[in-house]
């Protein structure tokens, strides 16, 4: 038997799994000499399942202690848990971008908000929300860094595309059919209109597996866009932020490359920072090579301000002049604040007219 000094504060799955990364056990052999599934073993670290006599007898022999001492750690987590519960919840609830979740209809309003709030989320409990969304390192954020961030407006806003993701009717996920319809979706940034490029965007998306829900932002969430998995559904989510043409497409192409380029049967981890900066350039210069390809970039750089040869060269590239604008700024070969006036401004009225008539808000 070993000596234990646990923080009784935190979860019994907790300590498990300090012990398990001391001795260098994986999950999976843990489970193997346990003589449990993964995920049953998955879930005692979570916390969302209790030590039993069963399992206590058996955490007692591969991992030390009595079986009394994980009965008494389970008793005393859930114990605490009931006490702190109002505290966590109010101050949870508080973090939350209530006006805005209200204004957007994603919750119904003040009335029973601990309920709502909670449902919103299908959590039954605020344990159950910081297991779910522990940080953002799951998820690959094109992000306005110049703004505030706050995880809670993030999160709040994250789980509206998941709520909205089961509206899809969807094919299974295909990368290479995904890959190859990418220069049908380029057709669509020619379109003026989203009531027009929206439907057969999102047709084309869910036509290869992928969900694409355009959701509005709450205060403090500066996010144009996420791709992340749920279950075996690629998600792409995205902001319309700006409201221009140039940023919105960019950002699409931007997350298509995710999901090409990087494991996509997997989230893509941002737990390392030399690792984002690989990928986000990835995805950067997939984006640009979709947009602009390599073999026009010269003939664009040298268009600089013609703004007759913007229009023309924005034909030969098969994009919106405003695409093409947006390039040369980001490549600073004009100022951002010069040719502007060639990119297509879209309004929430007409996203949202679309949006409710394809039952997607």
């Amino acid at each position: 038997m070993i000596n234990f000094e646990p923080n009784w504060t935190s979860s019994p799955g907790n300590t498990i799994n300090d012990i398990l990364n001391s001795r260098n056990i994986g999950v999976a052999t843990f489970a193997e000499k346990i003589d449990e599934s993964t995920d049953l073993v998955l879930k005692l670290i979570e916390g969302s399942i209790k030590i039993n006599k069963e399992l206590a007898s058996k955490l007692s022999t591969e991992l030390g202690a009595s079986p009394l001492f994980w009965i008494n750690r389970e008793v005393q987590y859930r114990d605490l848990l009931k006490i702190n519960q109002p505290k966590l919840l109010s101050n949870w609830i508080s973090s939350l971008p209530i006006k805005d979740m209200i204004k957007f209809g994603w919750i119904k309003g003040v009335e029973n908000l601990e309920k709502e709030c909670l449902n919103y989320f299908g959590i039954s409990d605020v344990h159950s929300y910081y297991k779910k969304y522990p940080n953002v390192n799951s998820l690959s954020f094109r992000k306005t860094d110049t703004y505030k961030s706050d995880l809670a407006a993030i999160f709040s806003w994250i789980r509206r595309g998941e709520i909205l993701s089961d509206n899809y009717p969807l094919n299974e996920w295909n990368r290479q059919k995904f890959l190859d319809s990418l220069d049908e979706i380029k057709t669509l940034t020619r379109e003026k209109n989203p009531k027009k490029f929206l439907p057969k965007l999102i047709s084309t998306c869910a036509g290869c597996g992928v969900v694409l829900t355009i959701v509005p932002t709450p205060k403090n969430c500066p996010v144009s866009g996420v791709v992340k998995f749920i279950d075996n559904r690629a998600l792409i989510q995205m902001s319309f932020r700006y409201l221009s043409d140039d940023q919105f497409w960019f950002t699409f192409f931007h997350e298509a490359g995710h999901l090409i380029l990087h494991n996509p049967e997997n989230p893509i981890l941002e737990t390392n920072k030399s690792d984002i900066d690989e990928k986000e350039n990835e995805a950067n210069a997939f984006a640009q090579e979709v947009l602009i390809p390599y073999y026009l970039k010269e003939e664009m750089m040298s268009i600089r301000g013609n703004k007759k040869k913007i229009v023309g060269f924005s034909v030969k590239a098969g994009v919106s002049p405003g695409i093409v604008v947006g390039q040369l700024q980001h490549l600073k070969i004009i100022k951002f604040e010069y040719l502007n006036g060639y990119k297509r401004r879209y309004n929430w009225s007409d996203i949202n007219e679309t949006l409710g008539s394809l039952n997607l808000l």
